[in-house]
């Protein structure tokens, strides 16, 4: 599932140690609580790199209150993040590519067209960011701490669309042992680089080089 994830053979051990903060949006998958997600995997290849799983919102908080931390995932695209202080931040690479679509029920047509959602019950998950085009759209989300309760809402009819990522959501299909819902694979609604952020210091710095060495 997350096959556009490389690891390079570079020996990790010749890296300068760097302690880094590192704050992990809890994503099933990608960061897990147990640390055992794909990025976590790469992160932790990097020496010194302290990883905290935490719930969206408060991983964007605590990051932006930090002098000295990173966040993952996230990028510098004003699309997805217009608050950035672009100036002060320093980016890694993509560990992978997540996209933004349109989720609807089994069996129905699939959705590309923002505007048919105005006026619908559309679920998404708090703390993430849609991009410029959902925030702009007249969409009114119905926000809820993760995908799974979205998906059962969609089924019991309290949602007409949920709106949320890949590779995410097939995680969420997978866990719950259910077909993915309908969506238009090839007309994402995003594209959303899945990269480390840090606050810019001479740490942060070395272990950008470090992680950037990891990722290939």
């Amino acid at each position: 599932m997350f096959k556009n994830i490389v690891i390079s053979i570079l020996a990790i051990s010749a890296f300068p140690a760097c302690a880094v903060d590192v704050f992990a949006i809890d994503i099933p998958g990608l960061h897990n609580k147990d640390m055992s997600g794909e990025y976590d995997v790469i992160i932790k290849k990097v020496p010194d790199a302290q990883l905290k799983e935490l719930p969206a919102i408060r991983a964007e908080n605590t990051f932006n209150q930090s002098s000295n931390g990173c966040l993952s995932p996230a990028n510098k695209n004003a699309n997805f993040y217009p608050d950035w202080d672009v100036a002060g931040i320093i980016v890694s690479k993509p560990m992978s590519i997540a996209k933004v679509y349109i989720f609807t029920p089994h069996g129905s047509d699939s959705i590309t067209d923002l505007a048919q959602l105005v006026g619908k019950k559309v679920g998404a998950r708090a703390g993430f960011p849609y991009g410029k085009k959902v925030d702009d759209s007249g969409v009114k989300l119905i926000l809820t701490k993760s995908m799974e309760q979205n998906i059962k809402k969609l089924q019991s009819g309290r949602l007409d669309a949920i709106i949320d990522y890949t590779p995410d959501m097939y995680t969420a299909f997978d866990e719950m042992g259910i077909q993915p819902l309908s969506f238009d694979k090839d007309n994402p609604v995003e594209v959303h680089n899945d990269s480390v952020i840090c606050k810019k210091t001479p740490e942060t710095e070395a272990f950008i080089r470090n992680l950037n060495a990891v990722i290939n």
